[in-house]
């Protein structure tokens, strides 16, 4: 019995420690040294705990100096640490072991894997007598590591919960000839038809449909394949999804539409001015993802910490959650690829605005399909015939859009019979600090064009 008390507490004093130091690890150290170099200094402080918590733990339970009492408690520590990676850390970072596995950093893994068989043997050298003080001191660490990841858990539960409570109300789910299509409609007017981009859904582009709906117009949002509600099926290329906005509309008995197509929903909306031109009165692209041949250099972000969040955070409720919670600048600057400082310096309602949009991913879960997609489109996007687009059509970008999109918006416009183009100098991706001057912008063009 004391051999299995041990080896429990072990391996909770030792899990907890790993999870608040791997939570610094992702958020801070990775992203500005990469993630082998990260996961190479964790480890020191890791070992030296796993010490402090072996020698604590060993004479805290009196257990013998025999070899068979300390590696037991050492060995169980380690079974149930390998058993909680892979059953529970693995899919909080929205990995399966096979692809843990494909993608494991040989030089890192040897290194943690050497570190847990260290951790494991380490009761055997414990010495039998200690200070009453520095039992006190390492009892309050873990006290204090045990609060701090509870508290964690239970926001992260609270948050979560909250997200997917919001997105479980405000839609329909219509059957079309082109699959169910999860949508929702608020206004009087002119028919509107928005196209969220990465990330979204219908919920995405709410407020903005809501702006619409004051100004005069009947607004239609929707989820595009792969999120939320709307499945994505086996050809979901943005030639097909233009098609689904048209069985959309039919649905709804809508016979002609303006469509405003931001970001990943830009090629889309090309496609649906292209492919049903008939119905298309305006086209509005809002920092579009757009082909260009050329395109100009990108202000990004540090690499390490866009590359960190596309490849593992946006794949993870929890770790995108952590992400927006601990570290917004990260989040802002890699996958809203907007320069933080903007939104520091921003008034009220734009710091307002860009916190929901922060947020809004959540449940990154139920859009990964649709972000998987959105990806694929992205790196193999080709140019659309753009000179066959008739709709009057208005392009806007920001020259500071950490995705580049300030160049193909430039191209797109040029190309496009009558196009006009709105070039912010400073704003990125979410245009901030322009919010007012862009919906003005689009209201007077659709005034004009889309009635």
């Amino acid at each position: 019995m004391q051999i299995l008390q041990a080896g429990l507490s072990y391996f909770l004093a030792v899990f907890l420690a790993g999870f608040l130091l791997g939570t610094a690890r992702v958020l801070w150290l990775a992203p500005a040294v990469g993630p082998r170099a990260a996961e190479l200094a964790e480890l020191p402080l890791m070992l030296a705990f796993a010490i402090a918590a072996a020698v604590w733990l060993v004479r805290r339970f009196s257990l013998e100096p025999a070899p068979g009492a300390r590696l037991g408690m050492g060995v169980l520590a380690l079974a149930l640490l390998l058993a909680a990676e892979f059953s529970l850390v693995l899919p909080a970072r929205g990995m399966t072991a096979v692809q843990y596995l494909a993608n494991l950093d040989l030089v890192a893994a040897a290194a943690h894997y050497a570190a847990l068989v260290v951790m494991a043997v380490a009761p055997l050298f414990v010495q039998p007598s200690v200070a009453r003080r520095g039992r006190l001191a390492f009892a309050s660490t873990v006290a204090l590591l045990a609060a701090a990841a509870a508290v964690i858990a239970l926001k992260y539960r609270y948050d979560l919960d909250d997200a997917h409570a919001h997105v479980a109300t405000g839609s329909e789910l219509v059957q079309t000839p082109c699959g169910p299509i999860e949508y929702a409609v608020v206004g009087e007017g002119p028919a509107l038809l928005l196209v969220h981009g990465a990330g979204g859904g219908f919920d995405q582009t709410a407020g903005f449909a809501q702006e619409f709906a004051a100004r005069g117009f009947r607004v239609i949002t929707m989820s595009r394949f792969g999120y939320l509600r709307t499945p994505r099926p086996a050809l979901a290329s943005p030639a097909a999804q233009a098609d689904a906005h048209a069985c959309l509309l039919d649905a709804l008995k809508i016979s002609r539409a303006a469509i405003v197509g931001a970001s990943a929903g830009a090629p889309s909306s090309m496609q649906f001015a292209l492919r049903h031109a008939k119905r298309c009165s305006a086209l509005v692209l809002l920092v579009p993802l757009a082909y260009a041949p050329q395109a100009a250099e990108r202000l990004a972000p540090p690499p390490a910490a866009a590359r960190w969040m596309f490849e593992s955070a946006i794949k993870s409720d929890f770790l995108y959650w952590l992400a927006a919670e601990v570290s917004p600048p990260l989040v802002i600057g890699s996958i809203l690829a907007t320069p933080p400082y903007l939104v520091e310096r921003a008034d009220a309602a734009e710091k307002a605005r860009i916190a929901w949009m922060l947020r809004q991913p959540l449940p990154v879960s139920a859009r990964q399909e649709g972000l998987l997609n959105d990806v694929g489109i992205a790196v193999t996007l080709e140019r659309y015939e753009l000179e066959h687009i008739a709709a009057p059509t208005l392009v806007i970008s920001a020259r500071d859009d950490f995705y580049g999109t300030y160049a193909s918006s430039l191209y797109t416009a040029q190309h496009i019979a009558g196009a006009r183009f709105l070039g912010l100098e400073d704003g990125g991706h979410l245009w901030v600090g322009h919010h007012r001057e862009v919906m003005n912008e689009i209201v007077s063009f659709l005034s004009t064009s889309a009635r």
